[in-house]
């Protein structure tokens, strides 16, 4: 008993060790042996010396004190379960708000030393595949003028990818499909969403 009183008034435990220590009191085993033994003192108020008395009171004594005893720390244990709690799961929020903070921190880092370059590059692409577009629009005439000495028109980019066998890619190029955003250094390319100056301009 002395034990669990320590830990009831000691330093801050986790709740797992108080709810361990909560399970070691028996409150109803307690209220039985108190109410045996102030039973045995009443037994002996008619039979008993007067020795045999106050042994019995001393008994039944000791085992009121140890029931008050233990309600007093099941509620001292209870009391420091809920801070423990409270604590817990402000530790647990503290921990994914900052795992939060550090995964974006890490995205923006990565993005704004690599997308600048990785974006020009994808940008060249779509350059080649205008160039590439434009010389198929250019043979495409020359076929139906019949001046393709019987060679067959060449499919663009779009249908070399094969997307529009996938996708609803009418009148679209790989070049005006591609959108890429503005960071750092890198201007953007086929951005068509308002900005915000524009959308505060449009709506106030």
């Amino acid at each position: 008993m002395l034990n669990k009183l320590k830990l009831s008034r000691g330093a801050t435990s986790s709740a797992v060790e108080i709810e361990a220590s909560l399970a070691d009191f028996d409150i109803l085993e307690l209220e039985s042996q108190l109410a045996t033994a102030s039973q045995r003192r009443a037994d002996l108020l008619l039979t008993g010396s007067d020795a045999e008395i106050l042994a019995a009171e001393d008994h039944a004594t000791k085992a009121r004190l140890a029931l008050d005893r233990a309600h007093a720390s099941v509620a001292e244990l209870n009391r420091r379960l809920a801070e423990a709690r409270a604590e817990e799961r402000r530790a647990a929020i503290n921990a994914e708000y900052a795992a939060t903070r550090t995964k974006v921190e890490v995205a923006v880092e990565r993005i704004n030393n690599e997308y600048p370059a990785l974006a020009a590059k994808i940008l060249e692409l779509c350059e080649l595949a205008d160039a590439a577009d434009d010389a198929t629009t250019a043979w495409s005439r020359r076929c139906f003028a019949n001046e393709s000495e019987g060679l067959p028109i060449v499919d663009t980019v779009m249908e070399h990818l094969e997307l529009h066998n996938r996708w609803m890619t009418n009148g679209l190029t790989f070049a005006n499909a591609t959108r890429l955003l503005p960071v750092g250094k890198f201007e953007g390319h086929a951005i068509d969403f308002d900005s915000i100056a524009l959308h505060h301009a449009r709506y106030g």
